[in-house]
């Protein structure tokens, strides 16, 4: 749980640095916190009340954030935000990351390379 609130928090930091206008207090983001504690689905279970609470914060902070957010930067906290969480679960590795954020034209290339080859293969070059 408390993985997921720094990665969380962080990410709304992070956003100031797209426009002064999305400044956030530790305070304001304790307050989602303390939102999403109280309004979770509860569990007789610990490990699924950990993950409603979980599951609730990420929406709350998603719902709380893009409402301030100018239209253009919308995709950009939605696509950051997959991406964190995504890396701190472990299902995307950094240079995974750092290939999708800044592209590589070596992958580019290999892509155009295979599309080359299948079509050729199509119509008999």
């Amino acid at each position: 749980m408390a993985t997921r609130g720094s990665v969380l928090y962080f990410l709304i930091v992070t956003m100031s640095s797209v426009s002064c206008m999305y400044q956030t207090s530790l305070r304001q983001f304790l307050q989602l916190f303390d939102i999403a504690m109280t309004h979770s689905n509860r569990s007789p279970f610990t490990t699924r009340r950990i993950q409603n609470i979980i599951e609730y914060l990420t929406y709350l902070t998603f719902s709380y954030t893009t409402r301030g957010l100018y239209e253009a930067d919308k995709f950009l906290f939605t696509i950051l935000m997959t991406l964190q969480i995504q890396m701190e679960a472990k299902t995307i590795s950094q240079e995974e990351f750092q290939c999708f954020i800044k592209g590589s034209s070596t992958l580019f290339t290999v892509a155009c390379d295979k599309i080359q080859h299948l079509y050729c293969k199509t119509v008999k070059c």
